[in-house]
């Protein structure tokens, strides 16, 4: 399918050489690698660079569980640090946990869509409180992994593995091109699939760079609250006494 329009080359960089669909695993396994570089350019987006949904359906969710295990990490780290919270970046905090809930609905809606969710998920409300944001992140991240493997296996079936019948009169070469004539028509049919059900591959990986910029908040709030917490901690000195004639 074509690369969505600003795709980040980290993502599809390596799209003209996938690894076998047996090396893909379902989890992250080897730790967070967000590579994430600059836009795609218009010379790289043409038919040579397409991927296939079963390979971007992969990407797809090892992506988001990489994310979301970053932002676990920052989560508890910010629970931790939440007591030395100012108004403003409880604010800002309240602002990062409707992010995360918007992704997880987001990812467990598209999951449900393709029949591999738990049921309509319920629209998230914004958090009116520090400590009710820090609670429903926690929530959240666990459901956007399980969301995310789910959406995967739904993406992937609606391209099956090509099985071509072939013909006993069929050359090498006639049943390479047979193959790719297979793989060609389920891709059109699953793209066909998601058109029904108004689902876009712009819109399946928005989540990526929505994901990026969460974990870009969550750093930029833990750092924030721990530069406060080390100036309330060790305030400066007192100025000296002024000396008077």
């Amino acid at each position: 399918m074509p690369l969505p329009e600003g795709a980040f080359s980290g993502f599809f960089g390596s799209a003209l050489m996938p690894p076998p669909e047996e090396a893909t695993g379902r989890f992250c396994t080897e730790g967070p690698k967000l590579e994430f570089g600059g836009p795609m350019s218009q010379a790289d987006s043409g038919a040579g660079s397409r991927v296939p949904l079963r390979q971007f359906a992969g990407r797809l969710q090892s992506a988001i569980a990489q994310a979301a295990t970053l932002l676990m990490d920052r989560q508890q780290s910010l629970t931790k640090k939440s007591p030395d919270f100012s108004h403003t970046q409880g604010q800002e905090m309240m602002k990062l946990s409707d992010g995360v809930q918007a992704a997880s609905y987001h990812v467990q809606k598209w999951a449900t869509l393709l029949g591999h969710g738990d049921g309509p998920p319920f629209k998230p409300t914004p958090s009116t409180t520090v400590e009710e944001a820090l609670s429903m992140m926690n929530m959240a991240l666990p459901r956007l992994v399980v969301a995310s493997s789910n959406l995967q296996t739904g993406l992937r079936e609606l391209v099956p593995p090509s099985a071509p019948v072939f013909s006993e009169r069929m050359n090498e070469q006639e049943r390479l091109e047979a193959i790719a004539v297979e793989k060609q028509e389920a891709e059109l049919r699953g793209e066909a699939e998601l058109k029904k059900l108004a689902i876009s591959i712009d819109e399946l990986y928005s989540v990526v760079p929505h994901m990026e910029h969460s974990i870009y908040q969550a750093s930029c709030l833990l750092s924030s609250v721990e530069r406060r917490g080390s100036v309330v901690s060790n305030p400066p000195p007192p100025p000296p006494p002024e000396v008077t004639a």
